[in-house]
C-alpha cells in the first residue's frame, strides 16, 4: 500500500523537527509507477534530498521502491544537517517497509553513502553495512549488492533488501544473516588491521549476535499500512521460485 505513503509525503510528514515533503508527483514508464520529487524543509529551507520510484505492483508482480540520486547534505536549522544515521533515516526506511508489505523490495542507491560503499566494497556482509543495518533494523530480511560498472539506464550501485514473505521466510533470512554475522565475526577477530568502515560493521555483527534481536517490524511501529502477503514461495514481482 504505497500509495498512503505518498499521499502522507506530499501533504508532509515531520519527523523529529524536519518535515519530508514529495513535489511534482508524476505518472512513470507504466500504469503502475508512480515518481516524486522527496525535499526535507525546516519551515524555511527545502532541500532535495533525493528522487523515489515507486512501483505499486500487480497480480503477479509485487510493489518495489527505489531511491536514487541522494543528496545526503544539506544546511537546515541554520546548521549542517546530514540524513544518513538520521531520524529521518530511520523514520522513511520503516515507513517503506510497511508500506511495501510482505515481498516488497527497496532499492537504495549508496554511491554518496562513503561507509556504507567502503563496507561493501571490502566485503562486509550486506545486513552489517551502514545501510543495510537500518534496512535489516526497519524490517527488510533479505539482500542484494547490485553493482553496474557502467551505469547507464541501470543507475548507480543499489543495495536490494526484501521484506520476508511470511514466518517461514523471515526464519529463513534471519539464519541466513545469522550464520553470515557469525562467519564475519571470526574473520573479524581474526583480523589485525581492517578498515574503520570494516571494523564498525564487526561491531554491528557482534551486538546484533549478543542481543540475538531479529529484524523489527516497521509496520508495526508507524500508522502504515501493509499489503495483504502474497503467495509463499514466489520471488517478489517475478513469479519464479523464491531465492530468499
Amino acid at each position: 500500500m504505497l500509495r498512503p505513503l505518498l499521499d502522507r509525503l506530499e501533504a508532509g510528514w515531520t519527523v523529529d523537527g524536519l518535515t519530508f515533503r514529495g513535489r511534482r508527483r508524476r505518472p512513470g514508464r507504466f500504469p503502475e509507477e508512480e515518481n516524486l520529487d522527496l525535499y526535507v524543509e525546516d519551515g524555511r529551507t527545502a532541500h532535495l534530498l533525493l528522487y523515489l520510484k515507486a512501483y505499486h505492483g500487480r497480480p503477479g508482480r509485487r510493489p518495489w521502491v527505489e531511491l536514487f540520486a541522494l543528496r545526503p547534505e544539506g544546511i537546515l536549522g541554520g546548521r549542517p544537517w546530514t540524513y544518513f544515521d538520521s531520524a529521518q533515516e530511520a523514520a522513511l526506511l520503516e515507513a517503506l517497509a510497511g508500506a511495501l508489505g510482505p515481498g516488497g523490495d527497496l532499492f537504495v542507491e549508496y554511491g554518496d553513502d562513503p561507509e556504507t560503499w567502503d563496507g561493501l566494497t571490502r566485503g562486509v556482509p550486506a545486513p552489517f553495512s551502514r545501510l543495510g543495518a537500518r534496512m535489516l533494523a526497519a524490517g527488510f530480511t533479505w539482500f542484494k549488492d547490485w553493482y553496474y560498472p557502467e551505469g547507464f539506464m541501470e543507475g548507480g550501485e543499489k543495495l536490494q533488501g526484501e521484506r520476508p514473505l511470511d514466518e517461514a521466510a523471515r526464519a529463513r533470512h534471519l539464519a541466513r544473516i545469522r550464520a553470515e554475522a557469525a562467519a564475519f565475526r571470526a574473520r573479524c577477530e581474526a583480523a589485525r588491521a581492517v578498515h574503520p568502515a570494516v571494523e564498525r560493521a564487526c561491531r554491528r555483527a557482534r551486538r546484533w549476535l549478543e542481543a540475538g534481536t531479529p529484524a523489527l517490524d516497521g509496520a508495526a511501529r508507524l500508522g502504515v499500512g501493509r499489503s495483504s502477503p502474497g503467495n509463499g514461495g514466489e520471488a517478489p514481482g517475478t513469479g519464479r521460485p523464491e531465492t530468499g
